[in-house]
């Protein structure tokens, strides 16, 4: 999956200080097509590469490609704390738009359950296919995992 975003440092992140940029993400139509071409030449002829509908498959995450007619797959994530990333020592303005201060609660078996669920229910076939996306299977200290866990065991 290609994410079409900075790099930045935030660990720890910090409410006082603009995170450094490491290296940049976001890319002009022109690599976007250096990109594709390099995946088409090294991956996509490969017989074991994902495929929807006899056709490689390949997903983008924060696409600045809102333009084009290209199917939409729904994303569902088990939970979201982005803590691990932050000084806890420091004060946190939680009334602020910060992308530090969001979190995702009650993510129980039953609700991730709920949420692929709704996700099934809006997204479109493409060429016969259904498919839905899972954020992480193992971001443990952003709460996003599938993993047993000591809380919710083998559910």
């Amino acid at each position: 999956m290609w994410v079409n975003h900075d790099w930045l440092d935030i660990f720890p992140a910090r409410p006082d200080a603009a995170p450094e940029k490491l290296y940049p993400g976001p890319v002009t139509p022109e690599t976007l097509d250096r990109i594709a071409a390099h995946a088409c030449e090294r991956y996509f002829s490969h017989p074991h590469y994902f495929r929807i509908g006899g056709l490689p498959y390949f997903s983008m995450y924060e696409a600045a490609l809102d333009a084009c007619p290209i199917p939409v797959f729904p994303n569902v994530s088990m939970g979201w704390n982005p803590g691990a990333r932050t000084d806890p020592s420091l004060p946190w303005d939680l009334s602020a738009d910060d992308p530090f201060s969001n979190v995702l609660r009650n993510n129980t078996p039953e609700a991730f359950e709920n949420a692929i669920r709704r996700a099934l229910d809006v997204v479109a076939p493409v060429a016969g296919e259904t498919m839905v996306t899972i954020n992480a299977w193992n971001e443990w200290t952003e709460g996003s995992y599938l993993e047993p866990d000591t809380v919710h065991g083998m559910a």
